[in-house]
């Protein structure tokens, strides 16, 4: 990067700037410019605080100051976060809180001499950052001076003066315009000081993220700097001071009270929106690798250099640690597996190799660990997931076996979140890995033995993974699926997935082929279909026209799916659905009548033509009733006369045993199929899944 005069202004002040790698030196020179020109004005706001401080108004109302800077405190240990886009590619996040309110309706009340809150605020920030440092061995000064010298009491005591300057008094009293239009006056005076000062810092940081500086984006910083506060905080804190010198100090409490609630929830809200962030930042890596993979040799020989790319990006504030063990038996002869070890950031491994014997000794595909002190620092750092990499090997027989690829471990600081919110992530990433593994695995036997019938029962194998290994257990409800494939491998599918909203996805779908072919394009649609079902968790037709589109551009084939998704409430029974041109489910009401109603289609199947949209229906499901969801394997399925098993048999089945399990129910068409099939051989796959409401 090309350096000006601040960059080398700040090397010049700084000298292990010089020193710093590429990636760090840009953030170790933007904390040093604001040093450079905040900290003259934070020196001189410090005398003239000292100066106007009126310490027998403060002795006089110490419980009550106490009470403010408590609040302060509580505040400041929520500060909520904003991104500022600097470019089309790069976003720089702020933090910020509603302390500018409790600040300037304070110094509306009391004067300046309130203005020791904010600075003793500052300072007991300034020490959380320290011992944070400390405990992980990073530097502290500069980031500790940067937050030191930030110029809010400077500007304040300037808007003051002008306050002063036109008449107004303390406390703010009246309720005219002309009683707190000096206030008001001051406030903005006192929002367009930092700005001024921090301006030429702003330039910079344009600069180094575009290359030049920007207008529009200028622009940005100062909406968020000066104009946002103003227009934010300046009302609420100017009905903070008439408060408490119109009404009582109860009810100006009172006030206080609310936008410490507010800031919480402020806070709360930011966080959720940062956790969307990185799943959306997550899924779209994971997307990208996914793509790599495909595109890249099936010998592995890239495996590291693209985990390498992807990884980083995927959890950019947390250290990372992939792994690829030696291999614990032989390999396929002409196999080639890489050992590997890709510590984010380097040479910070995140957890000690206690914990890597720990995960290689456990049964359990994932291993929590709770505050966990990284090598080389003296405290506890955070919370860590270790997550294995495991693939199935052909064992003897036709029968499989584990395989222990290597394991993914991710440690995050609690400032940061909980390292289980990305833990879906890190089981795909671990799941991408294991698939490299068997597309080599099955590339190579086909090269060197062109063993058809091996490869297509690997494939199966690893189909077999995308279904679901458990079915969830839902209070109030019974739930049972099957697949059985007409071949090793299956266009059928089926899922079930718990959505943020405490709701369950139920999904069937048929892809309109038979072979490896279907099995590879049921794969695509599955792992498309989980990821929008969990980004819209109730609105079905939205994730299937999200998928859709995901399916035409990353699929180049002739092939379709049928899909049938719903969104279950086990609350209530709601399922709001959407239905692809899949087989219309059945849902058995309970009574003597046996009403059925039939959730037909709301659109035509997936991979068909871009642009297409999806209504979707709701239906609510009633203690006794069952829903039938099934592929066209069953009702389809022939005889050795050729005649269909139908609608009607399969419906006359389920009636039959609506009293009883789910899983009985199941059972009892499946029996059914099987029994009026005979001899004939299946030709199509048959997928089932009955819920129950009991």
């Amino acid at each position: 990067m090309q350096q000006n005069l601040l960059w080398r202004i700040a090397e010049r002040v700084r000298p292990g700037i010089r020193r710093a790698d590429e990636a760090q030196r840009p953030h170790q020179v933007l904390e040093v410019l604001p040093v450079l020109f905040s900290g003259p004005f934070m020196l001189i706001s410090l005398i003239w605080l000292i100066a106007v401080t009126d310490t027998r108004l403060m002795a006089d109302h110490a419980g009550l100051l106490l009470v403010l800077l408590a609040a302060m405190l509580l505040i400041d240990r929520q500060p909520f976060s904003i991104n500022i886009e600097t470019s089309k590619e790069d976003m720089v996040p702020i933090s910020g809180s509603l302390s500018d309110i409790v600040t300037w309706g304070a110094a509306l009340i009391f004067g300046p001499s309130a203005l020791w809150l904010p600075l003793i605020t500052r300072l007991f920030t300034i020490l959380r950052g320290i011992r944070l440092a400390r405990a992980t061995r990073q530097p502290w000064h500069w980031n500790s001076l940067s937050t030191l010298s930030q110029a809010e009491v400077f500007s304040s005591l300037c808007g003051l003066a002008v306050y002063r300057a036109l008449g107004g008094s303390y406390p703010l009293a009246g309720l005219e315009i002309t009683d707190w239009l000096p206030a008001l006056i001051g406030s903005i005076v006192s929002s367009e000081i930092p700005i001024l000062i921090l301006l030429p810092v702003i330039i910079e940081i344009n600069r180094m993220s575009s290359g030049s500086a920007q207008p529009d984006s200028v622009l940005r910083w100062w909406v968020i700097f000066s104009v946002v506060p103003l227009i934010s905080a300046t009302p609420a804190s100017l009905m903070a001071a008439l408060l408490y010198s119109e009404t009582n100090t109860l009810l100006f409490l009172f006030f206080i009270g609310g936008v410490i609630g507010v800031n919480a929830l402020v806070y709360y809200l930011s966080r959720t929106n940062e956790r969307s962030q990185q799943r959306a930042r997550e899924l779209a890596r994971l997307e990208a690798f996914g793509e790599a993979l495909i595109q890249a040799p099936p010998d592995l020989c890239t495996l590291t250099t693209l985990l390498d790319e992807y990884v980083e990006s995927m959890f950019p504030r947390d250290r990372v640690e992939v792994r690829l063990f030696e291999p614990n038996g032989p390999l396929p002869p002409g196999l080639h597996w890489p050992t590997f070890t890709l510590t984010i950031p380097p040479a910070k491994p995140p957890v000690s190799e206690s914990a890597w014997d720990q995960l290689r000794q456990s049964a359990d595909p994932v291993l929590v660990l709770t505050r966990v002190t990284p090598p080389g620092l003296a405290q506890a750092y955070g919370d860590a997931i270790l997550v294995k990499i495991m693939a199935d090997d052909p064992g003897k027989e036709g029968g499989t076996k584990e395989r222990l690829l290597g394991g993914i471990c991710l440690l995050r600081h609690p400032l940061v979140g909980r390292p289980g919110y990305s833990l879906a992530a890190v089981q795909s990433l671990a799941s991408q890995i294991g698939s490299a593994y068997y597309r080599a695995q099955v590339s190579l036997e086909t090269a060197v033995a062109l063993k058809m019938s091996q490869e297509l029962q690997f494939a199966g194998q690893i189909q077999a993974r995308f279904l679901p290994r458990e079915i969830p257990q839902v209070m109030g409800w019974q739930i049972a699926a099957a697949l059985a494939p007409a071949r090793q491998t299956s266009g059928d599918f089926y899922d079930f997935m718990p959505l943020d909203n405490g709701w369950l996805g139920l999904l069937i779908a048929d892809v309109a082929d038979k072979g490896t072919g279907a099995a590879l394009y049921m794969a695509l649609s599955r792992t498309l279909l989980r990821t929008f079902a969990l980004q819209y968790p109730d609105q079905p037709a939205k994730a299937l026209h999200e998928a859709n589109e995901r399916i035409l551009t990353d699929a180049e084939s002739d092939q379709f799916v049928t899909v049938f998704y719903g969104a279950l409430d086990p609350q209530t029974g709601r399922l709001i659905y959407a239905n692809a041109g899949h087989n219309a489910p059945f849902l058995v009401r309970t009574g003597p009548d046996g009403k059925i109603d039939t959730l037909g289609k709301t659109g035509i199947p997936l991979g068909i033509f871009a642009g297409q949209a999806w209504t979707q229906a709701e239906v609510l499901i009633g203690p006794g009733d069952t829903l039938v969801l099934y592929t066209d394997g069953v009702n389809e399925a022939q005889n050795i006369r050729s005649e269909e098993f139908g609608d009607d048999r399969l419906l006359d089945s389920v009636l039959a045993h609506r009293d009883q399990s789910a899983v009985e129910i199941q059972s009892a068409l499946i029996r059914a199929v099987t029994e009026f099939v005979g001899e004939a051989p299946q030709f199509d796959d048959l997928t089932l899944v009955v819920a129950v409401q009991r």
